[in-house]
């Protein structure tokens, strides 16, 4: 028997790299993006240069790091969407001759195109009304962002156009032993920002991305008891 899950019951998060660790012990249930693997003795999982992992739960299963090891951790930041899609596409290439007639045919190129988009409202802080972090964080892929506090200190945040990390959780009430949590990972370019001004509505920015580089998975995580 199967069962079906809502859209509110998946997160959105953006995912924030930390500083390069290239020795000892990893964090206990924590994500990281794969850097580098050692020639030899690697306890790091086989997945492949820029792929993503989460360690293992229980600190008697911890992965220590080789010479050569080299991962990135990841701090995961939940992004207030409302509706966010992910998009697929595989190229393919005409195989189509006069001895297939009436049918065209084709192979697939090898090459598959993930894209999507995020819709979300424009969160303020409550005291002070300042655009909190979790919308700049998008926002400044596109805007220089400047802070002015009116008494003649002015900070200038560069446009930032690097990539983002986008975990989708799409079962986030799968919390007990035995469930297996289902991401889309996938490191994505923002290619383009609506930002809805309606004078009836809240206001709103809406989000196209394309995939970049490194590892798109669908990555499906156990949820162990923990020793």
């Amino acid at each position: 028997m199967s069962i079906k899950f809502k859209g509110s019951d998946s997160i959105l998060y953006n995912a924030t790299k930390g500083i390069l660790q290239t020795s000892g012990v990893l964090a206990a249930d924590s994500w990281f993006k794969i850097y580098s693997v050692a020639d030899s003795g690697s306890a790091l999982p086989a997945l492949g240069v820029t792929a993503v992992f989460k360690s293992p739960e229980n600190v008697g299963d911890q992965i220590t790091l080789a010479a050569g090891d080299a991962v990135i951790p990841l701090t995961l930041t939940e992004v207030c969407k409302v509706d966010t899609e992910l998009s697929g596409e595989m190229g393919v290439i005409d195989t189509t001759d006069s001895c297939d007639y009436p049918y065209n045919t084709s192979v697939p190129d090898g090459f598959t195109s993930l894209s999507g988009s995020i819709n979300t409202m424009m969160r303020f802080d409550e005291v002070t009304e300042e655009l909190e972090d979790v919308s700049q964080d998008f926002l400044v892929k596109f805007f220089d962002i400047v802070s002015d506090d009116a008494e003649g200190a002015y900070t200038l945040t560069p446009k930032d156009d690097s990539d983002l990390l986008l975990f989708i959780l799409l079962n986030s009430k799968a919390t007990t032993n035995g469930k297996i949590q289902n991401f889309y990972i996938v490191p994505a370019i923002l290619n383009s920002v609506s930002s809805n001004v309606a004078l009836k509505d809240v206001l709103k920015a809406d989000y196209g991305w394309t995939k970049g580089q490194g590892l798109a998975t669908f990555y499906k995580r156990a949820i162990v008891a923990s020793a």
